[in-house]
């Protein structure tokens, strides 16, 4: 593979609870970590996947950049999975323009808000003749805009979605086939089915380690054991579901990643006649980096994966500024 001269990127995954934000530098076929740097944070800086408490942000990543001497790149931002709405669709061949507002037509009584106060985009995969097979990608408005006030001062240059991200780790890491990836976060979980350059289903679930591992609650063993139980059909269902639409390439692995990829109990109690065994995704594995420069980490210890989001956003800018 083959990187840029001396670019400099930023990776922005905000949680719940968390910032994880990395940097990167990019050279002819190598990139160089920079720095990784985990924030926990005391409260949510969202209402309603809105980014309302601003100053918050502001404050750890102005501390971030001060120590990079306030050196800002190309940021890439991810926006929640939860609060977009990807779709896989065909269309005959027309203009962006056009494009635009057939999706609008086609999705408005399937959202969760109106096609007429949201953000679109979207990558053609496939043309074939006079019709193109392409991902859409909706989100509220008036969420991308606050993210836009938010970080502008950042440099910010691209929202990204989840998805996008994880999947680009699996480029980098020369991963070719379809997989599922389940991202645990603290307080959700994401199912993702895709590969290098498709994105093939998604679903966010509303729980993650802090259910699965029982953190909050003495007396959870039992509401930690269905909560596994419901992830373990989740998986199920998602393999069903992209089996029985892609009848020609089945998906090969399974990987963890995310905060709560540490928690073992998940690899296998998960694992069934259906489910393979899952691997865990580790996002800085194809590459040596020094330790030094991973400044804080949760509770993966060495396989990072709390930052995998924040990675696949930086890989993402890159794969966008050879292309």
């Amino acid at each position: 593979m083959l990187f840029g001269n001396n670019k400099l990127f930023y990776g922005l995954d905000i949680g719940n609870y968390s910032i994880k934000i990395i940097s990167i530098l990019s050279k002819k076929k190598k990139i160089e970590l920079k720095k990784a740097e985990y924030f926990k944070l005391e409260q949510s800086v969202f209402k309603d996947g809105i980014l309302a408490k601003k100053d918050i942000l502001k404050n750890k990543l102005d501390e971030f950049f001060k120590e990079e001497n306030n050196k800002r790149g190309n940021l890439s931002c991810s926006v929640a999975n939860e609060f977009v709405v990807i779709k896989n669709i065909n269309l005959p061949y027309m203009k962006k323009k056009a494009v635009v507002e057939t999706l609008k037509w086609e999705f408005d009584d399937h959202l969760p808000f109106s096609s007429q106060e949201s953000v679109i985009d979207y990558m053609i995969k496939e043309k074939i003749d006079d019709e193109m097979e392409i991902t859409a990608v909706l989100a509220p408005l008036t969420i991308i805009e606050s993210y836009e006030k938010a970080l502008i001062p950042y440099n910010l240059s691209t929202l990204n979605i989840e998805a996008a991200a994880l999947l680009s780790i699996l480029k980098f890491q020369e991963i070719n086939s379809t997989n599922l990836i389940i991202d645990i976060g603290f307080y959700s979980t994401k199912l993702i089915v895709g590969n290098y350059k498709n994105i093939f289903f998604t679903r966010n679930l509303k729980f993650g380690a802090n259910e699965l591992s029982g953190l909050e609650n003495f007396n959870s063993e039992i509401d930690k054991e269905l909560y596994i139980e419901e992830l373990k059909q989740e998986v199920k269902r998602a393999l069903r579901f992209y089996n029985r639409n892609n009848s020609v390439e089945k998906i090969k692995d399974i990987y963890l990643t995310g905060g709560g990829a540490y928690i073992n109990s998940i690899k296998t109690k998960i694992k069934s006649n259906d489910i393979k065994n899952p691997k865990i995704l580790k996002p800085f594995k194809e590459f040596n980096f020094d330790k030094k420069n991973i400044k804080n980490q949760y509770n993966s210890k060495i396989n990072y994966t709390e930052y995998s989001i924040a990675f696949g956003l930086c890989l993402s800018e890159v794969y966008s500024y050879e292309n």
